[in-house]
């Protein structure tokens, strides 16, 4: 009895690990495909369609100008135009991916907030210079910045009805919205208060703009929000002002989510359910990397990218498992790419539990898109908004964020 006993445990002990390996090789399986070019040296993904099928961003033309571009596997990337200017760039796009915003330059050389579709083609929003960030789940809202006079940055939130309406500040001259929730309703990014210091924020029609606090520092900025608007996600300065990656709930309010054994980092965008949340944090080697995070596994770097090179990931599709953004080739280019996950989400990752003043250049989304392209450009209000919402935020910026068209320019 004694004998059929211990075969019987050591059965199901050896039945437990194979399990457990089978488990752990099926959650790292994915797949990675590189999106090219539009015929010039770099791109970027910026955004993904709700079902993760369909991939924006901006990528450099043969001739060398930025246009926004709009992705399938079936067609490719294709460019979506400007508005009569030399750049543009798509930042996000509606659940069914029909829907696309961005910015783009006009025939003034003013950067514009647009709304495209295949019908309509690329329409500016309102008068002013700015740029549209996100969209809500149907295209029908969509949030950005406008630039007023003087040079400064202001949130907005436009609907086809009522237009461009600016949502204010916390007591400062600055905001911009960064996301908003999949039925229009909730926004949230950052804003400035009176002492200067930008703070997240989370809008809402009835309440208007609310603190979300801080990690025990002096800033924050909100970059992402679930679906129903009850998770956020962004940076935060905490009481050592290390930059660091964090998930607020209105239950738990604002928790840290740690490193990748760095000193910093930054989440920029969460699944639908705020249960995976994506962004980017540096390594013990100093090399900022991509990654995801989820309440079962903790922060991990997105794979299938190289640990030697600087990467990141600005968005994620509904379910968490497609994760889009860019890192460095061997020539220093920037390359933009769509990673999946071709293992279910398990039930843990579906239910949610619960130093650096130089680490800025791209925990701001926002100013890594816009001025990606602006070296050697002219127009004045470019070097305002430069001039007024780098301070404080991006110490590091102006020695890394005109890579590519740098690289792309000291090539002719």
């Amino acid at each position: 009895m004694r004998n059929a006993s211990t075969l019987l445990w050591r059965g199901i002990f050896a039945g437990t690990m194979c399990l457990m390996m089978l488990a752990s090789s099926y959650s790292q399986n994915s797949s990675i495909t590189w999106l090219g070019t539009l015929g010039g040296g770099g791109s970027r993904a910026t955004g993904v369609s709700a079902d993760g099928t369909v991939v924006v961003g901006g990528a450099e033309t043969a001739s060398g100008s930025l246009r926004a571009f709009r992705w399938t596997k079936a067609q490719g990337m294709k460019s979506l135009g400007a508005l009569g200017g030399d750049a543009s760039v798509a930042n996000d796009v509606s659940a069914d991916g029909l829907v696309v915003v961005g910015w783009a330059e006009d025939s003034s050389r003013q950067m514009r907030p647009f709304r495209w579709t295949a019908r309509e083609g690329m329409k500016a929003l309102g008068s002013s210079p700015g740029m549209a960030y996100r969209t809500s789940a149907d295209g029908s809202v969509i949030v950005g910045l406008i630039i007023k006079e003087g040079g400064y940055a202001r949130a907005f939130r436009w609907t086809n009805r009522e237009g461009i309406r600016e949502l204010g500040t916390l007591g400062g001259n600055e905001s911009i919205a960064f996301d908003v929730s999949a039925d229009g309703k909730i926004v949230v990014g950052a804003a400035k208060d009176s002492s200067g210091q930008f703070r997240a924020f989370r809008w809402t029609p009835d309440k208007g703009m609310k603190d979300l606090g801080t990690l025990g520092g002096t800033q924050a900025i909100a970059f992402g929000i679930s679906s129903d608007g009850r998770v956020i996600v962004g940076w935060a300065r905490d009481a050592q002002n290390r930059v660091i990656a964090f998930r607020w709930t209105e239950q738990n309010g604002m928790r840290a989510l740690g490193t990748l054994g760095g000193s910093s980092s930054e989440a920029f965008g969460t699944s639908a359910d705020g249960s995976v949340i994506i962004g980017r944090s540096s390594a013990p080697n100093g090399v900022r990397r991509a990654f995801r995070w989820t309440a079962r596994d903790g922060m991990k770097p997105i794979s299938s990218l190289s640990a030697e090179r600087e990467s990141s990931a600005l968005g994620v599709s509904r379910d968490g498992t497609v994760v889009v953004g860019w890192t460095f080739d061997s020539r220093g280019q920037y390359k933009a790419y769509r990673w999946e996950s071709t293992s279910r989400r398990t039930k843990s990752e579906s239910r949610q539990k619960t130093n650096t003043t130089t680490d800025q250049y791209e925990t701001n989304r926002f100013l890594a898109n816009t001025f990606w392209q602006l070296n050697n450009r002219k127009n004045p209000i470019y070097f305002s908004m430069l001039a007024s919402f780098l301070i404080g935020l991006i110490v590091e910026y102006y020695s890394h964020g005109f890579v590519l068209r740098r690289n792309h320019t000291e090539r002719k």
